[in-house]
């Protein structure tokens, strides 16, 4: 069902971090990308991941909060459009953005190379025990648990969450762990795991997979790979769901104004 990888070579680094708003971005060719996860899933060093967007980035730079969580991540891979083109209008050269839920097939193929296995924790009702099956059929060789629809808030500084879902996560021993934690806080997974990666420790990789589980549960429908390659899945989005609005002018409007006064300020400094 999802495509494989292509073959896996050494590559160089990534040239200097792209940034905004003080927040570095990985500069990755896909190739790179793929080398660089590799070597985390065969390493001992457990990495957190997460693959901010426009609207993400535009937050941070109104919320400290924000902005730390993203600065204590090993990985930011970029996810949008909008980061590659204005990387190239602020002059920071070539961004190539990667979809996360691309980036966790990718995971989840390599981790079935090494018979690994992942965790889907979110997601809404039983489409993360849907996205489980949807993965193991894809990748032979995964094994995938999840823990779906569980009740993990954020408020006033504290986690509202089952007492024990610690517990059960460590008795599960996922090799990878995909955080699914959407609604208004958005970046809620990224903080979940800042919060409680380290006390997990057979997970190599923690990443934020937002709308993922939708996605491969069959829940939400991607826009066609044409529109995907050029950039448009914006406004697939936008087309089938008209109350995303403000995310989009978020993302399409107010995010590069903010980006170019941010530089000009730098400038005038």
């Amino acid at each position: 069902m999802f495509p494989s990888p292509p073959l896996i070579c050494h590559a160089r680094m990534p040239d200097q971090d792209v940034a905004f708003f003080e927040i570095p971005l990985d500069r990755f060719t896909h190739t790179e990308l793929l080398t660089r996860l590799e070597d985390i899933l065969e390493g001992q060093t457990q990495q957190c991941l997460a693959t901010p967007n426009p609207e993400m980035l535009l937050a941070a730079s109104r919320d400290d909060e924000i902005a730390r969580v993203l600065r204590r991540m090993d990985l930011r891979i970029p996810d949008g459009v909008g980061l590659s083109l204005m990387a190239r209008c602020t002059r920071q050269g070539r961004l190539q953005r990667f979809p996360g839920v691309d980036v966790f097939l990718d995971i989840c193929c390599l981790a079935a190379e090494r018979h690994m296995h992942v965790l889907l924790l979110g997601g809404w009702g039983s489409d993360a025990a849907v996205a489980g099956r949807v993965l193991e059929a894809a990748f032979p060789g995964l094994r995938v648990s999840s823990l779906g629809d569980v009740q993990i808030r954020f408020e006033d500084g504290l986690w509202e969450q089952p007492v024990d879902i610690i517990d059960c996560i460590r008795a599960i021993k996922p090799d990878v762990i995909g955080v699914a934690l959407g609604g208004s806080q958005y970046e809620r997974q990224e903080r979940w795991i800042v919060d409680h990666a380290a006390r997990i420790p057979s997970a190599k990789l923690c990443m934020g997979i937002g709308g993922g589980i939708d996605m491969i549960s069959g829940r939400t429908k991607r826009a066609p790979a044409w529109m995907r390659a050029i950039g448009g899945e914006w406004f697939w989005r936008f087309a089938r769901d008209p109350r995303r609005f403000s995310r989009i002018w978020n993302a399409t409007i107010r995010f590069p104004i903010a980006v170019i006064l941010d530089r000009i300020h730098e400038h005038t400094l």
